[in-house]
């Protein structure tokens, strides 16, 4: 039972970069035991986006919410304890072997977990990540798509276990970008198996049918404000395709999944701009 007030919400949030605005009075909620998967063009304000309901840049105006609680007012620890964020890039110069890398998102539970305990979970995370595999190998011997799969643990390990009371979080900024194709569709059964066990997980992506697939909700993003927001059978139109990235597309249904299925039928030039 999600607990009442439970949830990472962003509220009416707005950025801005040098005059630029990147999000607009954007309103995003993420509850507990849910997937949420944010899509848009290039530039759309996806990634801004997930910094600022990380916690990770400041919101200049509305506000990011957690468990009811504003964002500022959780003290570091506890924070990191139910949110964990998978960045798109995550560079390490150090020759550390794949456990170290997985035990850094142990380090918010210092003083309240053991040295066993944080092994076991270390472990157990690079199971689940497809990852076990690559026990014992240094870091900089990984291919990209491994390097995820290991920060994918690490982030796991770090919301590993659940709060007393609230959820836990993981926002995941293109996960599947150094993924092949079966390596996508696992990394995405995963997603859905934790909001499952009640973790609530926010997913920036670009390949619209497999966030259609195995998202609860969908968000379209471009130019910084929200397309559309819902149910991916309600969001994924030709219209909002259009809207947001400048292609007409046919949306069929997947003869699988019964999910939405976009199909391109015309693109712009290289040198076009989405309308």
């Amino acid at each position: 039972m999600t607990p009442r007030g439970a949830g990472l919400s962003a509220r009416a949030v707005t950025m801005r970069v040098g005059g630029r605005t990147l999000v607009d009075a954007v309103d995003v909620d993420l509850p507990p035991g849910t997937v949420v998967s944010v899509v848009g063009p290039n530039g759309a304000g996806k990634s801004s986006l997930l910094r600022l309901m990380s916690g990770e840049a400041p919101c200049h105006e509305g506000e990011v919410v957690l468990d009811g609680r504003p964002l500022g007012l959780w003290p570091l620890c506890d924070h990191a304890r139910r949110r964990a964020v998978l960045p798109q890039h995550s560079s390490l110069a150090f020759d550390l072997s794949v456990e170290a890398v997985v035990e850094m998102g142990r380090m918010p539970h210092a003083g309240v977990s053991s040295a066993r305990i944080d092994a076991q979970v270390v472990e157990a995370a690079l199971e689940r990540c497809g990852a076990g595999a690559l026990r014992g190998r240094a870091y900089p011997t990984l291919s990209g798509g491994e390097r995820q799969r290991v920060h994918l643990a690490r982030v796991l390990a770090q919301v590993w276990e659940a709060p007393a009371e609230g959820g836990r979080y993981l926002l995941l900024d293109e996960p599947l970008s150094a993924q092949d194709l079966a390596r996508q569709h696992e990394i995405m059964r995963l997603v859905v198996d934790l909001a499952r066990e009640g973790v609530g997980v926010l997913v920036v992506g670009h390949d619209l049918n497999i966030a259609a697939r195995y998202s609860d909700t969908l968000v379209v993003m471009a130019r910084g404000r929200v397309v559309r927001a819902g149910p991916p059978t309600d969001v994924l139109t030709p219209a909002v395709v259009r809207d947001a990235f400048g292609i007409d597309t046919l949306v069929t249904t997947d003869p699988v999944g019964g999910t939405p299925l976009v199909v391109v039928t015309g693109a712009p030039s290289l040198n076009a701009s989405a309308s």
